[in-house]
């Protein structure tokens, strides 16, 4: 019998020895034991921000974060906990059960993401003839799609401008059903998250002089 000299890392590596729950991959890397192999199943992100946290419990430190319909596998379950993991960038934690939906985005759902944004300020210069983007103007970007306070639909219905945490004031204009922030129109309703309200747009936003 062959007995590993060293175990992977738990950071990065979903086993419990514990419960005794590893992930099927992991078959030869782990002492022999009574182990319980799980094969991950895609699931995605809900319609609001989840806290991935070291355990499951809800005053445990938060590992990192998934935006709304972001890809993740889902490894077990642990009562109202389930063991995840980012498809993006590979980190594990636990999240709520209830913000976790089995199956993939489906086809055609929009992803709000950073490198989204990234990815459409780089084809926006392209378009523009200008140089490639730098931190300092990403930051920007960035600071132009986030509003100052809370943004209600009502306020959405009727305020003539809405100020950004860039300091620009954005028009607001309705026309029949859209809604037009500055240059972009807004995609349907908001998406409540714990610590504010997500819009999804058509464009990046660019106040009027930048």
């Amino acid at each position: 019998m062959t007995v590993p000299t060293s175990l992977p890392d738990p950071r990065t590596h979903a086993y419990d020895p514990e419960e005794g729950w590893a992930e099927e991959r992991l078959r030869g890397l782990l002492p022999e034991g009574d182990w319980t192999w799980v094969t991950a199943r895609p699931a995605r992100a809900g319609n609001a921000r989840l806290s991935l946290r070291a355990r499951p419990d809800a005053l445990a430190p938060q590992v990192t974060e998934a935006w709304p319909g972001e890809a993740l596998e889902l490894l077990w379950e642990a009562g109202a906990w389930v063991r995840v993991r980012t498809v993006a960038d590979g980190y594990l934690g636990w999240a709520r059960r209830e913000g976790v939906l089995l199956g993939e985005l489906p086809a055609g759902a929009a992803r709000l993401t950073v490198g989204a944004l990234r990815a459409q300020l780089a084809e926006l210069e392209r378009q523009l003839g200008l140089e490639p983007f730098d931190p300092a103007r990403l930051r920007q970007v960035l600071l132009n799609h986030v509003i100052q306070g809370r943004v209600t639909a009502t306020a959405l219905a009727s305020s003539p401008n809405l100020t950004n945490l860039g300091n620009a004031q954005l028009p607001l204009t309705r026309q029949g059903n859209v809604t037009r922030l500055g240059n972009a129109a807004i995609q349907g309703e908001g998406i409540a998250t714990s610590n504010g309200t997500v819009y999804i747009i058509d464009t990046v936003l660019v106040p009027a002089g930048q």
